[in-house]
Order: structure tokens, then C-alpha cells, then sequence
């Protein structure tokens, strides 16, 4: 619901930006970029989770798994009890795809608009942006990817909850997720 969220949204702030006739705006474009984006997406999440699933012991960056993991019960068993764990990293995984490639989609058509280009060399910008994203458009990629997500770093404050929740096992059962509910 949030990824989709973000199409109406977006058509929302470029309907604002131009009734405020903002020099530096969202423009209608990108919410069909962004539309775009998520039907591509979905391939990218699909193979993203695919590849999560396939691990022996799959971890990323910003996973809703918050203490350390350690593989103490043995196969078949252990994977059975691991399998929740599992499906959350490959969830997370599958959405951060589809979210990188909706805001790609989109970083790519609002720099070709602004630019001014037209037809066949907007086209063409946006698919070499794609194939080759210059490196601050991929970071704000994975930063809006693990914002929509409810992955992103907790701050001071946040991070000593975890830490002593991690550290006092007993608390685990009250408050075992730190930093989705926190961003949320």
C-alpha cells in the first residue's frame, strides 16, 4: 500500500507545484514514471526475492530481523523455525527492488523534463539514466527504497532501545521490533 501510495501522491505534488508555478517542481510525468516504475518493479522484487529465499543465510541491509542470527538448531528443523525470519528478509527485499525502481523511474524522467528534452532524446536519457544511474540518484533510490520500507537507521535514542532490548533476551517477547514501529 505505501509503494502505491506514492503515485497518487506524487501526481498530487506536481498538480500543486503547478498551480504554484514552482520553478524546481514534481511534474505530472513522474507519476506515470513511478506507475511505470512499479510494473517494472515487480520483476526486480520478484528476482530480488528469489535470491533472498536461496541464501543458506540471507541478510540485507536494514532487515526487519534486528538481533544477531545464529544457526544453532540443525537442518531440517532449524530451518522450519528460521522460515518467519526468512520471509521477512525476502519481503523486505522484494519491496526495496520494487521501490528502487519506481524512484529510479522517476529521478530519470524529472531530470530529462528538466533539461528540456523532448520525443526521442527524453527517451533515450532515461534509459541510459536506468541502465547507468549517476550515483546520487541510486543513493536517493535506496534511501527512499529503505524509507518505504520502515528500514531506515534508528537514531540515538531509537538504536539504545534496540541495543537494550537485544541485549535482555526477557524483552524480546514484550518488544521484538524496534525500528519498523519506530519508523512507522
Amino acid at each position: 500500500l505505501t509503494s502505491g501510495w506514492t503515485i497518487p501522491e506524487t501526481a498530487m505534488a506536481a498538480a500543486m507545484g503547478a498551480v504554484k508555478g514552482s520553478k524546481d517542481r514534481v511534474y505530472l510525468g513522474e507519476a506515470w514514471a513511478r506507475t511505470y516504475g512499479f510494473i517494472e518493479g515487480m520483476k526486480d522484487g520478484a528476482i530480488a526475492a528469489g535470491k533472498t529465499m536461496l541464501e543458506k543465510n540471507p541478510t540485507e541491509y536494514g532487515s526487519k530481523i534486528e538481533a544477531r542470527r545464529y544457526n544453532v538448531i540443525p537442518w531440517p528443523i532449524g530451518q522450519a523455525v528460521r522460515l518467519p525470519g526468512r520471509m521477512l528478509i525476502t519481503t523486505d527485499n522484494f519491496f526495496r527492488a520494487l521501490n528502487m525502481r519506481m524512484s529510479l523511474r522517476q529521478q530519470a524522467y524529472h531530470d530529462a523534463t528538466k533539461l528540456g528534452l523532448k520525443g526521442q532524446e527524453k527517451a533515450e536519457h532515461i534509459a541510459d539514466t536506468l541502465r547507468n544511474p549517476p550515483e546520487e540518484i541510486y543513493d536517493a533510490a535506496f534511501k527512499e527504497a529503505v524509507y518505504l520500507t520502515f528500514n531506515k537507521n534508528l537514531g540515538e535514542t531509537g538504536q539504545s532501545i534496540q541495543r537494550f532490548v537485544n541485549s535482555h533476551p526477557a524483552f524480546k517477547l514484550v518488544a521484538p521490533f524496534i525500528r519498523t514501529p519506530v519508523n512507522l
